[in-house]
């Protein structure tokens, strides 16, 4: 029995060193833990300590709570890439003619300016007059102004004896008609005509049923009306009308010249053609007369829409309006053949109103470059030159025609 209980005791005495082994190994971790951070934060102390003077421990100890404040970190961000510069269009503006007490037209910006006397500071240095006991104020400064600017800059301000717009602007009264004069005259000048081709149409027509002098008669009223239409377009562009002013430049553009055109011209082929079979026996067709009016509306209507524009595309209509033009002007000279048929006379007034109507017709595309084309006439040259073609071509062609043959 007391074998055994001997036994007992020493099989529950190595239990229990057993139990307690493990328990200290579970508490181990735990101690190391804390040894190792507080040796990390003494390393961490003594490290800071030593990396200069003047700097503060990033750790600080208060009793058994340890506090660390972690150096700031400066990042750089990458650097922005900014996207290339994309051209943007200018805004296109819509020009017109400034005021008469502000002429000076920008045709960049649209402002209108005034005309003034510009002051142009040119070099000029100041002489020094020493007997005065320095710069005497009429030699030590440049005359003309020197003295108001304020400072001795040695340059002295002259007036310039002539006005007119700043660099960069341009008189628009250049760019709109500004006396209507020509207008009013060319009116006058075709209107007269037209009434006496008429006045006299009546009584021709009326002896028309008796004799044989109904072409005359219709002769004379074709003529009156060509006049007197013309008489209207100008009519219309004295009081201030039938005109638009186009954006790109400001300039005015007469539309109703164009509407005038495009009706009495082929009335002036209409009466060439109708002399030319008085005379000769070859002309007894009316197709070349169709012909030619036909390729004279395209030649009117290209020249309007070219008008209205004013980038470079306008030349290719100018140039397409003279394709139509040179055939009109070669039937013309065709239809004058050495083929003599009923009278020659008749021959002779048909070369005078074929020679006034080439020549002044020549003329018209010469002005359009001038005037619409580049803008080197001013509107009120325009006016002037497109009023004695008219005349020409109108009032005195119809004179022609309408004479009678001694």
């Amino acid at each position: 029995m007391k074998l055994t209980s001997l036994l007992c005791l020493t099989a529950l005495s190595a239990a229990a060193k057993q139990d307690d082994g493990s328990a200290a190994q579970a508490q181990a971790p735990a101690q190391d833990d804390g040894s190792s951070a507080q040796m990390d934060a003494t390393q961490g102390g003594s490290q800071d300590t030593q990396a200069g003077y003047g700097q503060a421990q990033d750790t600080q100890e208060y009793g058994n709570t340890q506090e660390s404040y972690a150096a700031p970190v400066e990042s750089y961000a990458a650097p922005v890439s900014y996207a290339a510069p994309v051209a943007v269009a200018a805004p296109s503006l819509c020009l017109a003619p400034c005021p008469s007490h502000a002429p000076c037209l920008n045709k960049r910006t649209g402002a209108c300016t005034s005309k003034r006397i510009f002051a142009n500071y040119e070099p000029h240095y100041a002489q020094a007059d020493y007997s005065q006991g320095g710069y005497a104020q009429q030699g030590g400064y440049a005359q003309g102004g020197a003295q108001d600017d304020g400072a001795d800059t040695g340059y002295g301000r002259h007036l310039s004896s002539s006005g007119g717009c700043p660099r960069g602007t341009e008189d628009s009264n250049n760019l709109h008609v500004t006396h209507r004069w020509p207008l009013w005259t060319g009116f006058a000048l075709l209107l007269i005509p037209s009434l006496v081709f008429l006045w006299n149409a009546s009584d021709e027509l009326q002896k028309a049923v008796l004799d044989k002098d109904k072409p005359r008669g219709l002769k004379l009223t074709i003529a009156g009306f060509i006049c007197m239409v013309a008489s209207l377009a100008y009519l219309t562009m004295a009081t201030g009308n039938g005109f638009i002013t186009r954006c790109c430049d400001g300039r005015s553009f007469y539309y109703a010249r164009y509407i005038d055109w495009t009706i009495t011209t082929p009335l002036m082929l209409w009466e060439l053609s109708r002399l030319a079979q008085d005379f000769n026996v070859t002309v007894n067709d009316d197709t070349e007369f169709y012909y030619l009016v036909f390729l004279d509306i395209l030649m009117v209507i290209s020249g309007l829409i070219g008008g209205l524009m004013c980038n470079s595309d306008k030349w290719a209509l100018f140039g397409f309006s003279m394709l139509c033009f040179i055939p009109i002007m070669k039937q013309l000279c065709d239809w004058d053949t050495d083929n003599v048929g009923n009278d020659a006379d008749i021959q002779k007034k048909y070369r005078s109103a074929r020679n006034i109507t080439i020549g002044a017709w020549s003329v018209y595309p010469l002005i359009w470059i001038l005037s619409e084309g580049t803008g080197a006439l001013s509107a009120n040259g325009e006016a002037i030159a497109y009023t004695v073609l008219d005349v020409i071509a109108k009032s005195f062609f119809g004179w022609v025609v309408v004479s009678k043959i001694n």
